[in-house]
């Protein structure tokens, strides 16, 4: 039987980074873990448009790059590709979702229906908003017995914009007060509790 060929991976390696992504406005190092990365001379993202980078340093193993970056206040918003370049080309991801990193902006909620959760129920939430549109997940706080069904999803309709999430809490959860608290590339909304995002968890009758 012929064997199958096998694809070497020769020279350096990127296998992770140290952040999902930067909110609009920010600046900060850039942490890439992986193989020989001392051959890295400069590092760049696609789009580029908004995202600068200084340059790069490498500890003396050549397994761990940090890069200063700096994201404009207007940068877009959405995902970016992280390449990092050598004199003779650029560097190979272990994989190829561990290049991407998003560009975030902080939402604001204006109201969440339902208010009322069940335990053990799965409840889809409908939030509205601004700036909803970055959001790339959702938790309650504390976080015990829930857990985010999906990803969110976004739209807009005559009312403006909403986003509707999907949480699943076990028949054990804790019943009582929880914040509801939007995840974006780089930042999060207020995990404190306030009038509008604050979700009560009852038992199941």
């Amino acid at each position: 039987a012929m064997a199958m060929p096998v694809r070497l991976l020769v020279g350096a390696l990127a296998n992770d980074m140290s952040i999902d992504g930067w909110l609009q406005g920010a600046s900060g190092t850039l942490t890439i873990q992986g193989i020989d990365l001392g051959e890295v001379t400069s590092v760049t993202a696609s789009p580029s448009t908004g995202v600068l980078f200084d340059a790069v340093s490498v500890n003396p193993q050549g397994t761990e790059l940090s890069v200063p970056i700096s994201v404009a206040q207007d940068a877009a918003l959405g995902s970016r590709q992280l390449h990092l370049l050598t004199a003779s080309g650029e560097v190979v991801w272990a994989q190829v979702e561990s290049s991407a990193f998003g560009i975030g902006r902080v939402p604001s909620m204006d109201s969440v229906t339902p208010i009322v959760l069940t335990a053990g129920d799965e409840t889809t939430l409908t939030i509205r908003g601004h700036d909803l549109s970055s959001v790339t997940g959702a938790v309650l706080l504390p976080g015990d017995g829930a857990q985010l069904v999906g990803k969110p999803q976004w739209a807009q309709d005559s009312l403006g914009e909403l986003l509707t999430v999907t949480l699943h809490l076990d028949a054990t959860a804790t019943t009582g007060t929880r914040v509801l608290q939007l995840l974006v590339p780089g930042g999060a909304t207020p995990a404190t509790s306030s009038a509008v995002n604050t979700l009560t968890v009852v038992p199941r009758q």
